[in-house]
């Protein structure tokens, strides 16, 4: 559920891209490839992108304290381009949840 900053700027996020972003560093600029898109962003976010696009939940603010950028902005914009989801405490809560369990009709 996206809820596009109604309730302000995102404390979480996470990358909810289908396939893992393919993440490409040239001197001044890091080039990311997911979903169907292209994106060029400076090179000094390059640590906290990695962050973003692991996988895993990524706490905003402590990701700029982190890598000593504006890590908000930074989540503003993979939320807005779709590679990543402000972290709501129902995503969240299928973090913690685990992965889901194998059915027992799988081979």
């Amino acid at each position: 559920m996206q809820t596009a900053g109604l309730f302000g700027p995102p404390a979480a996020a996470v990358c909810v891209s289908e396939f893992p972003p393919r993440v490409e560093p040239d001197g001044d600029h890091v080039t990311v490839t997911a979903t169907g898109k292209r994106l060029s962003l400076h090179g000094k976010s390059l640590p906290a992108l990695r962050m973003f696009l692991s996988g895993a939940p990524v706490d905003v603010e402590q990701a700029g304290i982190e890598t000593g950028i504006d890590a908000g902005e930074l989540a503003d914009i993979l939320i807005r381009e779709g590679l990543c989801a402000e972290l709501t405490d129902e995503l969240l809560g299928l973090y913690r949840a685990g992965p889901p369990a194998q059915s027992s009709n799988e081979p």
